[in-house]
């Protein structure tokens, strides 16, 4: 038994010590086990908030409820919060008051529903004070059962993004407005150009009528006068404000009588107005200067486009301007009995191509660049052109001035020694026979302008040759002597630039005039440079062409070739 017991002593008193070695040795490795998952945590964590650091974004994470529980170190240096708590990172307080209704309810509603939140919305940046737009973004993370216990989230500014997008969508929406208007414009030009060229062509088949009688042809030129003119300022506005808007306009300022300008001006503006049966007065508010130094065909284009505006759209009653002088600037107060302007149509009252309404543009006619162009040219000479007032069916007030300098020893007339309406224009040159003897040299291909100049040069008593192309021209021009060569500008075989060089590198010294549908500043410059002495834009004015041959048939004593300024801009 003692054996046995003492054996059973010996076998089971051995085995009870490795049952107590073994559970020590398992607690050891649970232990270590624990302190490598601890480690492994930590160094989890660490790698996380690293990586999270090094973002640009800022990255928070909250509890399965949605309370916070990190923010990275991106949004304490954009909120200007130390770090401390979840419980003070103070989130609300940065976000924009007008976007927190929405950013917490989209909130809740993705913790509640466990969907992806994504929400755009402004923080305030410490430092400026300014918001910012950011795109935020959260993922809810599950356990085993599918238990949301987690969200990681980041914030992403994408102010400049976003900024750029309703730019880019600003510019969107205004290139299909322009492009509206483009079509708006192109319908009414179409209407404005075709309408008095329908009238042109009209006539001109009733004038070719045979047996028609003096004073029915007498009345059909009228008409066709009255339409040319129409056209032609309706091409003219387009192309001024095309030059104003690429800021190629050039203004020449010179000295001008003033009470002679504005005394044409009261006659000519009396004369439509009479034909609507209205009436018109031109007044001097103050003491006024008899000369002064602008550019007097822009001044004169501006009132031309406010008072022959006012007196469109005026059915009864007058067209007032009022004139003075303040402080070195011309002011024009215009005020009409018309139509007037409703509130809601005033703003687009200065925008290229766009009148007050449709019915403006059916009833009246217009391009709807008047004003807009009258404005670009007011502001270009140093003014303004503003609306004062208006109210419908009572009348409107419109105020254009201009920038002038007054030269010295001008005489400055007081307000009772002026009357624009009794004083006219010096008379211009009438056509017969003024031109007598004068041997001119035609340069043009076209030969329906041929038989117009040539026309208008013989009633003037003027001899007329004429070449039908630049090299033509040049051989002519010393094959026998001219007093003067007109030149056309495009032409087959040797255009006029070609043909004025050559004519000035063998000598000729002669005057030598452009004649040319390309009115622009910078094809007079051209063909000052290609050596001709003045310049003249087609469509012909036959007083401009016979005014100008006929000083320079006779000129003055000391004027040498070269050094003649370019005549004013004129429709010769």
């Amino acid at each position: 038994m003692v054996f046995i017991k003492g054996t059973t002593a010996m076998i089971h008193g051995p085995s009870m010590e490795p049952k107590k070695q073994d559970a020590d040795f398992l607690s050891e490795q649970e232990e270590r086990a624990r302190n490598r998952l601890l480690a492994a945590l930590r160094w989890s964590e660490c790698n996380f908030r690293t990586l999270a650091d090094s973002m640009p974004q800022i990255v928070w994470t909250t509890d399965g409820d949605g309370r916070l529980t990190y923010c990275n170190k991106q949004w304490f240096d954009y909120s200007g919060y130390p770090p401390g708590p979840p419980e003070v990172l103070h989130w609300e307080s940065v976000l924009h008051p007008e976007d927190l209704h929405d950013v917490l309810q989209a909130w809740r509603y993705s913790v509640e529903t466990g969907t992806v939140f994504s929400k755009e919305y402004r923080l305030r940046r410490h430092g400026d004070g300014s918001y910012r737009w950011h795109l935020a973004r959260a993922l809810p993370a599950r356990d085993d059962q599918g238990e949301i216990i987690k969200w990681f989230g980041t914030c992403t500014d994408v102010h400049d993004f976003k900024k750029l997008s309703e730019q880019l969508e600003q510019a969107r929406r205004e290139a299909e407005a322009a492009n509206a208007a483009k079509s708006a414009f192109l319908a009414n030009m179409s209407h404005e150009i075709r309408t008095p060229l329908g009238a042109i062509l009209g006539f001109i088949d009733l004038l070719k009528q045979p047996d028609l009688p003096l004073a029915e042809r007498n009345e059909y030129i009228a008409v066709l006068d009255r339409n040319s003119e129409h056209l032609l300022h309706i091409v003219d506005d387009i192309l001024d404000l095309s030059k104003v808007e690429a800021g190629k306009i050039i203004f020449e300022n010179r000295d001008f009588n003033l009470i002679e300008m504005l005394s044409d001006f009261c006659s000519m503006m009396g004369m439509r107005a009479r034909e609507k049966g209205i009436a018109f007065s031109l007044k001097a508010l103050t003491t006024l200067p008899e000369v002064v130094n602008s550019d007097a065909i822009r001044l004169r284009q501006i009132l031309t486009n406010v008072v022959g505006n006012a007196i469109k759209f005026t059915e009864r009653g007058q067209v007032e301007v009022k004139v003075s002088a303040v402080r070195g600037e011309l002011q024009f107060r215009v005020s009409d009995t018309g139509r007037g302007i409703p509130p809601e149509q005033r703003e687009r009252l200065f925008q290229p191509f766009v009148q007050a309404d449709s019915s403006t543009t059916r009833k009246f006619g217009g391009t709807g660049l008047g004003l807009v162009l009258t404005r670009r040219l007011s502001e270009g000479m140093g003014g303004r052109f503003e609306l004062i007032d208006s109210e419908p069916e009572r009348g409107s007030v419109f105020l254009a001035a201009v920038k002038v300098r007054i030269p010295e020893k001008t005489k400055i007339l007081e307000i009772d020694n002026i009357d624009f309406s009794a004083t006219r224009a010096a008379p211009v040159l009438t056509i017969e026979r003024h031109l007598q003897g004068l041997k001119v040299l035609l340069v043009e291909d076209s030969p329906d302008n041929q038989v117009l100049i040539r026309k208008l040069l013989d009633k003037a008593g003027a001899q007329v040759d004429v070449a039908g192309d630049g090299q033509e021209g040049v051989e002519k021009a010393f094959a026998s002597e001219h007093d003067v060569i007109l030149m056309d500008i495009q032409m087959p075989r040797m255009d006029g630039h070609e043909a004025a060089v050559t004519l000035r590198e063998r000598g000729y010294g002669g005057p030598l005039i452009a004649l040319t549908a390309h009115a622009m500043k910078e094809e007079q410059e051209k063909c000052e440079r290609s050596g001709f002495s003045h310049f003249l834009s087609k469509p012909l004015s036959r007083q401009d062409l016979l005014n100008l041959l006929a000083r320079l048939r006779r000129p003055s004593p000391g004027t040498h070739f070269g050094k003649d300024p370019f005549v004013p801009k004129s429709r010769v």
